[in-house]
């Protein structure tokens, strides 16, 4: 939940950031996670009254919906800058997905709403689908299709990674004789990508179908320590991490050594995008 803070303040406090089409996903997904997470332990055994329960229970039905969408978008965008460079990203990305976003986990709950007449979202013991049904039709169903959808676009932009490695190699190769240049297709790269990328696009949530599928202890703990360490690793790979992100704290931290104030900086940084 820190890492997940930590990101969004770094997100909202940067004008730059908050105008690249990446950060600003980034802090879509970053917020959904955030919401998910505070209704999960402060709503989820919230049994005693019924009608507070059903409101938890589908929030969270929703927004985790919505979360999984937040990575396919995120996975998407990744294919359109990482493989179609050329082409580049449509202007319309942004209203398309949060359409997408936002409009398929309405219909999904509202028709198991109606259907169930909230019964579905009925349940003595914690603030959850209870019928099974709906359970695997309303919410496992969807999950495994984004999960598919990510992992084979994950696929398809660590196989034009490594061919765009190797064609860059031997052309490296010829007009550089001896000398020797970075291998960015090597198997130590491919595997920052893809376990970077997982990481992002949500692919352990994958423990999250074996948690119901397989009734094992090591499962559940995997699934716990991965979920809550996920936040963390968002911040850490893909914020501390990044280029763009470093360059804006050492700018404000400059900044701050300088004026002796960090709301000047952000003032000229504000000034400086409008």
């Amino acid at each position: 939940m820190v890492g997940l803070l930590a990101t969004l303040i770094t997100i909202a406090v940067f004008k730059k950031l908050r105008a690249s089409l990446h950060q600003r996903l980034m802090f879509g997904l970053c917020a959904t996670l955030l919401v998910i997470l505070t209704l999960f332990v402060a709503g989820i055994k919230a049994t005693s009254n019924t009608a507070v329960c059903q409101g938890v229970a589908i929030a969270m039905h929703y927004l985790l919906l919505s979360a999984f969408l937040w990575m396919s978008v995120e996975a998407t965008l990744l294919y359109t800058q990482l493989v179609k460079v050329f082409g580049g990203t449509p202007t319309w990305f942004l209203k398309a997905a949060l359409l997408v976003i936002y409009g398929v986990p309405l219909v999904i709950v509202s028709v198991t709403a109606g259907v169930t007449r909230l019964d579905a979202y009925t349940n003595q013991n914690f603030c959850w689908i209870s019928d099974f049904n709906v359970f695997y039709g309303a919410f496992i169903a969807p999950m495994a299709v984004t999960l598919i959808y990510n992992m084979a676009v994950l696929a398809i932009i660590v196989g034009s990674l490594h061919k765009r490695g190797k064609n860059m190699k031997m052309a490296k190769a010829g007009a550089a004789g001896k000398k020797k240049k970075k291998d960015n297709s090597g198997p130590l790269y491919l595997l920052r990508v893809v376990v970077t990328l997982s990481l992002l696009l949500g692919l352990t949530w994958v423990f999250g179908v074996l948690v119901v599928l397989v009734d094992h202890i090591a499962v559940q703990y995997a699934f716990a320590v991965l979920n809550t360490l996920q936040g963390f690793l968002i911040f850490v790979l893909h914020t501390a991490r990044a280029q763009e992100v470093r360059r804006e704290w050492s700018e404000a931290v400059a900044a701050v050594q300088r004026t002796g104030s960090l709301t000047s900086f952000l003032s000229s940084t504000s000034a400086a995008i409008t």
